[in-house]
């Protein structure tokens, strides 16, 4: 009955810090993926790349 009454929104940024690109990204997409570790906040990188080893 109080469920009904009211109502409330939420709303959820999600940003990520480290990124795992897929294997395939590598040959197709090396340009870009030199881009992203690249990109910075002042001096700060906006992301980690984690390469995974197999």
């Amino acid at each position: 009955a109080i469920l009904q009454k009211s109502s409330l929104s939420v709303e959820i940024e999600v940003r990520p810090r480290q990124l795992v690109p897929d294997t395939n990204c590598f040959i197709d997409y090396l340009g870009q993926l030199q881009c992203i570790t690249r990109a910075t906040s002042g001096t700060l990188p906006l992301f980690t790349l984690m390469i995974p080893l197999v």
